[in-house]
């Protein structure tokens, strides 16, 4: 009796120092975490660093903590055969229960790594067009730079986020009746009036984009950076719309014309004599 309370005392003392080892060494690894934040705070690339140093503390400490409890089991008799089966009951309900959650974990760490966008880009996702402010292991979040909405994206839908551009192009549609010639330089000018924007890093007449029914298609394209494109746009607009006013070149639109038919004759006749 005594070498078994002798024995169960052993087996508390040592599974006692094998908790208070796996704090400790859950701390170390948070103090390295914090260490380490603090050296690449000033980083550009910051936010995707600090997603993967918190994916890794978290499963460094989920590590330990199942070498923990397995040699406790152990220490106190209880198999580690036991221990896989219990572990794998717990795992397939868990998985079952947060299989979505671990979606967005396992995609956030892809997408730290792989450095597709980062915060400070202009991304799209569905209708939206906005400024990436903060990543995750869980979400993206952005703000729309044209509502200024905050949307936040689960990770799990980040095949559906496409990164913008600096180009975006306006396509006019002109008269056939102008002549070409004269339209081809008028819109050389405008485009070296929008490159004169505050923002826009250039501008190009890409030339005849289309034939259409009711005019033909011609092509600028500007560059910029995306977070203020909408407002760049309506400025460059702004100079095309009175550039080709100054220039009498009318921007047309769809006219349906209606032309009435004759009124239809009618023959009144006189009721022959009975």
């Amino acid at each position: 009796m005594d070498d078994l309370i002798q024995v169960s005392r052993t087996s508390l003392i040592i599974s006692a120092a094998i908790i208070v080892a796996y704090f400790v060494l859950a701390h170390l690894i948070g103090v390295v975490h914090n260490q380490m934040i603090k050296k690449h705070r000033s980083s550009p690339t910051f936010s995707r660093q600090e997603s993967i140093l918190l994916a890794t503390v978290r499963v460094s400490r989920f590590i330990l903590a199942v070498i923990a409890i397995a040699l406790i089991m152990h220490i106190n008799g209880i198999k580690l055969t036991t221990l896989a089966a219990f572990l794998s009951i717990i795992s397939a309900i868990i998985g079952l229960a947060i299989q979505e959650l671990l979606k967005d974990v396992v995609n956030g760490m892809h997408l730290a790594h792989d450095d597709y966008f980062a915060v400070g880009d202009t991304i799209i996702y569905k209708n939206h067009v906005g400024l990436v402010t903060e990543m995750n292991q869980r979400t993206v979040k952005l703000i729309d730079i044209d509502t200024k909405d905050i949307v936040v994206i689960s990770n799990r839908n980040i095949d559906d986020i496409v990164r913008r551009s600096k180009l975006t192009d306006i396509n006019l549609q002109l008269s056939y009746e102008d002549d070409h010639k004269k339209v081809n330089q008028i819109l050389r000018e405008i485009c070296d009036r929008i490159r004169d924007i505050p923002g826009i890093d250039d501008c190009v007449y890409k030339g005849v984009h289309d034939f259409r029914d009711h005019g033909v298609i011609y092509k600028i394209r500007f560059f910029c950076e995306p977070s203020v494109m909408p407002e760049l746009r309506r400025a460059a607009l702004r100079v095309i719309q009175d550039d080709l006013k100054a220039a009498g070149i009318r921007i047309p639109y769809p006219q349906l014309d209606i032309h009435p038919k004759e009124p239809a004759k009618i023959e009144i006749r006189q009721p022959a004599d009975q």
